[in-house]
């Protein structure tokens, strides 16, 4: 049955790369009915989907790809807190969290520096997205961490 669903998965995800699907949709046009279309399908053969990804797809507030990330990470991780599997579902973060758990949240940084001394580690690491639904601006979040942990969050728009 888990095999089937990964089929249908993968030719929705197939179907919304070629229809443009892969790329951030341009917000400041209104989504079309085949877009919508597609969001609907694709919330259709995952009934697995968190409710509020489920929201979130259909509000055109999430890309899918970043959707079914966020669903596998919680599923592949069964054992994390329900505070943490929330936060990641919902793509934010919070002090204490490990690198692992914030790269579940907001997947991999776009950049990343270590920083790390004979005494501590020490990782900076730098996301850039989209601000808001009409991706006007950036939103550049910078995280540092020490020993595995989030220790600092700085967000800026650009």
């Amino acid at each position: 049955m888990r095999c089937a669903a990964r089929f249908w998965i993968v030719g929705i995800a197939a179907l919304l790369a070629s229809c443009g699907g892969g790329e951030l949709v341009d917000r400041r046009k209104e989504p079309t009915a085949e877009d919508r279309e597609l969001r609907e399908a694709l919330v259709r053969a995952r009934p697995d989907l968190d409710r509020w990804l489920r929201v979130a797809l259909l509000a055109f507030e999430i890309e899918p790809e970043e959707a079914l990330r966020r669903q596998d990470w919680v599923d592949t991780h069964p054992d994390e807190p329900p505070g943490v599997r929330a936060l990641v579902l919902r793509g934010e973060v919070a002090l204490g969290m490990t690198r692992a758990q914030v790269e579940g949240s907001l997947g991999p940084p776009d950049f990343d520096d270590d920083l790390s001394d004979a005494e501590h580690e020490l990782r900076r690491s730098t996301y850039r997205r989209a601000a808001g639904r009409w991706h006007s601006s950036v939103r550049v979040t910078r995280l540092s961490f020490e020993d595995g942990r989030l220790v600092d969050i700085r967000e800026s728009a650009e």
